[in-house]
């Protein structure tokens, strides 16, 4: 009988979330019968994968860890958010470590304006470091266009995750991000992008999150490589209302 290889994967989080989102995922694969070796960073713990590091440093940083964890072998790389950005960039900076890819809710580097975006990360930073109230700040953070359509239950989540994680040193974390992983400072262009066959990609997009549904249209468009999958029951926080999708489709795919 053939052996069934580990699952093997990086798994990163997105901005104010924890590893427990895509540890819940990994559980429920064990559960299915799916033998896992997932690395599950915390990018807002101090360490060598937080906001301390800007883009470059951050993925040589991840590069060490990930030939210290699984040595030479070729590794699937999960991201979601923000995760799914620092994804793209570690896949960038070298590609030879990831046989797949997978992002959720991910914007690749679609911009307004350049000078918008650093006006509108200035702003959050400014916030996060000056505002006190978990309560305050996630009600503003829900405020935006991504979370208009989000479950009350997931945002209600959302808060008391906050709660437990807003410290001093996370809202330095969360502010340093703004600057550290800007949207206007990828590794990579769009057009790197649409040169990119390999490894394999698969791109997921919440189908009540109406911005990144538009992004997903822009995508498609200039010929970003992939696979497209679109979440029904889904905001732009899939991995906390379609887990069980989540789970369903990478244990179909075995990655």
């Amino acid at each position: 009988m053939e052996e069934i290889s580990k699952f093997c994967a990086v798994a990163l989080h997105g901005f104010l979330g924890s590893p427990l989102h895509w540890r819940n995922i990994e559980k429920k694969l064990n559960q299915k019968g799916i033998d896992t070796d997932w690395l599950v960073p915390d990018l807002f713990d101090v360490g060598p994968l937080s906001s301390d590091f800007s883009w470059e440093k951050w993925c040589e940083n991840l590069v060490e860890i990930i030939r210290q964890h699984f040595g030479t072998k070729k590794v699937s790389i999960l991201g979601y958010s923000l995760g799914g950005r620092l994804a793209l960039n570690a896949l960038f900076y070298n590609h030879n470590l990831f046989n797949n890819v997978v992002l959720l809710s991910t914007n690749p580097g679609f911009l307004k304006s350049r000078e918008e975006r650093k006006v509108w990360e200035k702003k959050w930073e400014k916030i996060f470091l000056e505002e006190s109230s978990p309560r305050k700040i996630i009600e503003m953070w829900n405020e935006q266009d991504i979370f208009l359509n989000e479950s009350p239950v997931a945002k209600d989540i959302f808060l008391e995750e906050l709660k437990v994680s807003f410290n001093a040193n996370s809202r330095r974390l969360w502010a340093q991000a703004f600057s550290q992983w800007s949207l206007t400072q990828h590794l990579f262009s769009l057009e790197d992008l649409t040169k990119m066959s390999q490894p394999h990609w698969i791109w997921g997009f919440g189908e009540k999150d109406t911005k990144y549904m538009e992004i997903k249209k822009q995508m498609e468009r200039i010929g970003i490589p992939g696979d497209y999958l679109t979440f029904p029951n889904s905001g732009h926080r899939i991995l906390m209302t379609d887990e069980s999708q989540i789970v369903n489709f990478l244990s179909l795919n075995r990655l």
